[in-house]
């Protein structure tokens, strides 16, 4: 028979390992999360220490306000994006920081520390309220900020918070010989000034999302564009038109403050309206845009005022053709330095003209006009035709082909909107492989719906891979379905995902609670489609507003998601961004939590989470403590009990 003390003592000693294994894993869980203050909801990093991905939870970093670093510190790749609520960065040090290391952090209003490294555009893409304090720093070497607040590493542009500037307008610095990839990203600069002759030393720049668009003004003093070719060709290339301060003279930018008048004209090219001539009083660097007219194309699109005293502008509306207009096929041609063989050509212009309208060649860089004269619309309706003829200067190169060499011709057919501005989508006809110095020409095809209206490099000489494009418009036989429920994908499957949601993403909200507003950083100018579970939606279905876009679905269309998950999806012509949407019945459980601190106590303010709470993160050390708990008490009470059958039947079992 087991003795009763040895029940006992065995009981004890169970019930005392059970209890130090709990403190030893409770205090031991509570290590990584040492630095992290629940009730100031502030992240400290000790000396030369680092924050990574993984050191706090996704619920800290919902709730994290500020980040202290006592010495050298170091936040890695994402490490502190997506912090909603984290409004301050003071380190006593150097910053070293990773990319995307505080994406979409809307609410960060500041960056302190002694020196900065490894920062790029991306690491801040998303934070519209950001300014940088770097103490330490040494203008022009390592990183610090301008005189607008915008970063830069030695004579780099690496990122321009949206507050740098209230005209919107920004000057570069002086000197300046790179712009990073995403410095404009969330920038809102609708004006670009580029001091004299700093674009002549601008190598390069990295890709931007959202920006330029094709109304920014770009002003580059004492430059030209063949002295600041890498500058020039970014904002072509990019639809941009660039300003080259009066051919290039060597003037600094215009003081700003300058009156002067400006004479503005506007004229109908065909009469059709009365000339209008008033005057303006303007400060230097004002931007005038001409009115909008129904029906009527302006040229110019916009004037920049200097600071000269006597100035005028002169806008030139013409009338817009339509389909009731003569179609003109106008064949643009580009030939090599010896006029001889023909590199390339395209019939981007071909369109419907007013009749008796002027098609005149163009001014390419680096080509002289080779054949060809301005061309004055007919009356035919069909069958007109203008080619222009240039030839490449001696400093442009001539294509040098590899004799026997392979290329590919790839054909691809894209679909407009009625207005000839929103792409649709864009299909591959097909891909062709030609020997180089072979001719190839490509015919429209005919799609239900659509009719054809133009291309570019549908026909030339093979001297390289080529790409071909034909051009339709919907003409309103082709409509799209608007009910989210529809199984079937609409999108563009050659998008790539280069733009974010940076206001309701991932909602959650309850069946016919409507309206619903989400904003994603992609330019409105570019959209071309809102989609619903691959479905493209019909525009009555929401309103868009610009900055960037804001999409906000009416109530009624909100009515008929169906209770679920959907997916939301922006398409761009060069890209797009997606979101979820979760769509509830209006019954749910709430749940109350608190935050229990190291010494039992229960931290105030925290308030009731709807989120349900599962067991992910618990310690499995946890059960073996109640297992061993339990098994003390077992020996106890057991004991305990033999002691009272022994009583029962009159026995003695003490030693």
């Amino acid at each position: 028979m087991v003795k009763k003390g040895i029940l006992k003592k065995t009981g004890c000693i169970l019930i005392s390992a059970s209890i130090m294994l709990t403190g030893v894993t409770f205090f031991g869980n509570s290590t990584s999360e040492a630095d992290y203050d629940s009730d100031s909801y502030k992240y400290t990093i000790e000396a030369n220490g680092s924050i990574s991905s993984s050191t706090l939870t996704s619920e800290q970093k919902s709730e994290l306000q500020s980040v202290v670093g006592e010495g050298s510190a170091t936040i890695g790749d994402s490490a502190l994006s997506e912090c909603y609520n984290l409004t301050s960065v003071s380190v006593a040090g150097q910053l070293a920081i990773g990319g995307s290391a505080f994406a979409f952090d809307n609410n960060l209003q500041s960056i302190t520390c002694e020196t900065m490294t490894g920062a790029t555009g991306s690491s801040f893409n998303g934070c519209s309220n950001i300014s940088f304090n770097i103490t330490g720093q040494s203008e022009g070497s390592g990183y610090y900020t301008d005189s607008y607040g915008a970063l830069y590493n030695g004579t780099t542009l690496v990122y321009v918070p949206s507050g740098v500037s209230s005209a919107p307008e920004y000057t570069l610095r002086d000197g300046t010989t790179a712009i990073g990839a995403g410095a404009f990203n969330d920038a809102n600069i609708t004006t670009l000034n580029v001091p004299n002759k700093t674009a002549d030393g601008i190598t390069s720049i990295g890709e931007q999302v959202g920006w330029p668009s094709s109304s920014l003004v770009v002003n580059a003093y004492g430059s030209t564009a063949d002295t600041a070719t890498a500058f020039a060709n970014y904002f072509e290339t990019h639809l941009v038109v660039v300003n080259w301060a009066e051919n290039g003279s060597s003037d600094t930018p215009d003081d700003p403050t300058t009156t002067v008048t400006v004479t503005v004209t506007m004229k109908a090219s065909d009469g059709s309206f009365p000339t209008d001539v008033s005057s303006y009083t303007k400060n230097a660097k004002d931007v005038i845009t001409p009115i909008e007219i129904t029906g009527y194309s302006v040229s110019p699109t916009s004037y920049t005022v200097t600071s000269a005293s006597t100035q005028s502008v002169e806008f030139v509306y013409t009338p817009m053709a339509t389909a009731e207009d003569p179609y003109v096929t106008v064949t643009d041609e580009y030939y090599d330095s010896t006029g001889a063989t023909l590199v390339s050509s395209n019939k981007d212009r071909s369109s419907n003209y007013k009749e008796n309208a002027t098609i005149n060649p163009l001014t390419p860089s680096g080509y002289t006009l080779l054949a060809g004269s301005a061309y004055t619309v007919g009356s035919a309706k069909t069958g007109q035709a203008v080619t222009f003829k240039y030839k490449a200067n001696g400093s442009t190169p001539t294509p040098t082909p590899t004799p026997g060499a392979t290329y590919t011709v790839t054909v691809y057919d894209e679909f407009y909107k009625g207005d000839l501005n929103h792409l649709e989508k864009r299909t591959t006809r097909s891909v062709n492989k030609y020997t180089a110095g072979s001719k190839y020409s490509f015919n429209p095809a005919t799609y239900k719906g659509y009719t054809y209206y133009g291309g570019r490099d549908q026909s030339g000489t093979v001297n390289g891979n080529i790409e071909a494009y034909f051009f339709y418009v919907d003409n309103g036989s082709s409509k799209a379905a608007v009910v989210p429920s529809v199984k079937k994908n609409e999108t563009n499957a050659n998008l790539q995902a280069i733009y974010q949601v940076t206001e309701g993403a991932n909602q959650t909200i309850t069946a016919g609670n409507g309206p619903l507003r989400i904003v994603c950083n992609g330019e409105l100018n570019k959209l071309t489609g809102i989609f619903v579970d691959g479905v493209k939606i019909d525009s009555s279905r929401y309103t868009l507003e610009s900055g960037s876009t804001i999409l906000t679905f009416t109530g009624g269309f909100v009515k008929l998601f169906t209770v679920g998950n959907h997916l939301i999806r922006f398409e761009y012509v060069d890209g797009y961004a997606e979101t979820g949407l979760k769509v509830t019945d209006g019954k749910t459980t709430t749940t109350v939590t608190y935050k229990v601190s190291s010494d039992g106590s229960i931290s105030a303010g925290h308030t009731k989470d709807t989120t349900p709470k599962t067991a992910d993160g618990f310690d499995n050390k946890y059960l073996l403590c109640i297992a061993i708990f339990l098994l003390g008490a077992g020996a106890i009470l057991f004991g305990n009990q033999r002691k009272l059958e022994a009583i029962l039947a009159k026995e003695n079992d003490d030693e």
